[in-house]
């Protein structure tokens, strides 16, 4: 089996890393563009003092006070997500978060209108008050 060599960055090699990950560049690009594992490349900013974007909340805690009152207006998660600049999954995991009920998937909904109403009053009754 052959393995990859075990070369290390020089430093300016790393301040480069560095200051395209701090520009948005990446993990998975770097990782190719540096030929080295998406862990090494984590590495090196975390090291810098550079706080990682997974480590970072995608959406304040404002944000997702307006996130909350968007869905209770029944605009779906990837309308929501859209406004922000996040996934869908993201809105979700913020609502679950602030313990919503989230509506079941399109597919699942009542066809009647007002039965997906009464659900809308059930589902979010700090908004109806």
């Amino acid at each position: 089996m052959l393995k990859q060599p075990n070369w290390k960055l020089s430093a300016t090699e790393i301040d480069d890393l560095v200051a395209a990950y701090e520009s948005g560049m990446p993990i998975a690009h770097l990782s190719s563009q540096f030929e080295m594992h998406r862990q090494t490349v984590r590495f090196h900013p975390k090291r810098r003092g550079v706080v990682l974007r997974s480590e970072t909340p995608a959406l304040t805690t404002v944000q997702i006070d307006e996130v909350a009152e968007l869905y209770a207006t029944g605009l779906s998660t990837g309308k929501i997500g859209g406004q922000f600049s996040v996934s869908a999954g993201t809105v979700r995991k913020a609502l679950r978060a602030r313990e919503v009920r989230l509506r079941p998937p399109r597919d699942e909904r009542p066809q009647n209108p007002e039965a997906f109403t009464s659900y809308l009053l059930v589902a979010t009754p700090s908004m109806s008050q």
